[in-house]
């Protein structure tokens, strides 16, 4: 429980970052290296975009983070989901010529916002 003003204040401020956001805590295996475009978006089952507002513990393309042959953890945000949607996935939209854009399977939307989910890749 906070004690002091200061305290209580950065506990609201926290608090109100995270509301209206969708967190998503993800993890792949990597062999070689690993980025996340910033073209990289949830969609929901209703057909809304969600463009990604921060990543963490990934770079943003073009800077690569060299990783040998482990599970790799990041979160991404993206903005609070439409009331009406149930379900979403992520896309990372890259050029034809990339291989390895990141996506998902269906997630089903919570009551938290918050989400783990398993990263796949186009090869």
């Amino acid at each position: 429980m906070p004690n002091t003003l200061t305290e209580i204040q950065i506990n609201i401020a926290t608090a109100e970052e995270v509301e209206g956001q969708t967190t998503v805590h993800c993890y792949c295996h990597v062999n070689g290296g690993i980025r996340i475009w910033p073209t990289t978006f949830i969609i929901d089952n209703l057909g809304n975009s969600y463009k990604l507002l921060h990543a963490f513990g990934i770079p943003l393309y073009p800077i690569y983070m060299p990783v040998n042959n482990s599970v790799t953890r990041f979160t991404l945000i993206f903005p609070t989901l439409n009331n009406s949607a149930s379900s979403f996935h992520i896309i990372e939209q890259i050029p034809e010529t990339e291989m390895g854009a990141f996506y998902t399977e269906v997630i089903m939307k919570n009551n938290t916002g918050i989400y783990l989910t398993k990263i796949l890749s186009k090869n």
